[in-house]
């Protein structure tokens, strides 16, 4: 390979490289931290309801990570798990389409006191892969959906930021006794989202053929 050629093709797979790291990078929904002393400060209850907050993709993403905020009157209210479901969005509500779900035993971070309320944040993580670009809904149960009994742990409200502005707030559905519907609370809760671009097919190709160059390079130094 000439030295023209093997410039080519190392730039070629400098540039298909820095494409495919720039499609797989970090991307973060952040719903808010817990609403701060000037704000309106609470929770909506996660015991004996399912609770729901809206958020949006741009692009298809993984989702490897979920941490919101909860508050709790003693350790005792919380139930040593929490059930999550990614929903689909129905007419600005959360829907029947279960695009994930399942336990987790989040780490549990003290973040304070609120209201005579102890707060923890809790994260954990999670595998999701290829979620379409759209609105979904993240909701959130203390411990199994079986466990109706209420407890002091709720769902921590959010500060007002860029992302939260609500064009749906959030959602609760009673599990005792058994709801029917979905209500709003009209509330924002403290969440976030750690989630990657699922890379384009074209980006995919493109990689490969730099890395493709990279090779033909390093054989023709060899």
């Amino acid at each position: 390979m000439t030295n023209i050629n093997m410039k080519i093709a190392t730039r070629l797979a400098a540039l298909a490289l820095a494409m495919h790291a720039s499609g797989v990078m970090a991307q973060a929904w952040n719903n808010g931290g817990p609403a701060g002393v000037a704000a309106n400060q609470g929770g909506s209850a996660m015991s004996d309801t399912r609770q729901a907050q809206d958020f949006t993709f741009a692009t298809a993403s993984n989702i490897s990570a979920i941490a919101f905020w909860s508050l709790e009157s003693s350790v005792a209210d919380y139930a040593g798990s929490i059930t999550f479901q990614i929903l689909n969005n129905s007419s600005g509500a959360p829907g029947a389409t279960v695009v994930s779900s399942g336990s987790a035993i989040p780490t549990r971070t003290a973040a304070g006191t609120v209201l005579g309320f102890n707060q923890f944040k809790n994260d954990f993580a999670v595998s999701i892969l290829n979620v379409p670009a759209g609105t979904y809904w993240l909701a959130l149960h203390n411990g199994p959906l079986s466990a109706t009994a209420f407890t002091d742990f709720y769902w921590s409200w959010a500060d007002p930021n860029a992302t939260n502005i609500p064009t749906n707030r959030g959602r609760e559905f009673s599990l005792a006794p058994l709801g029917v519907s979905w209500t709003t609370n009209d509330q924002e809760h403290a969440f976030n989202i750690m989630a990657s671009v699922v890379p384009e097919p074209g980006t995919w190709a493109f990689a490969l053929a730099g890395l493709a160059g990279l090779a033909a390079r390093r054989r023709a130094v060899a």
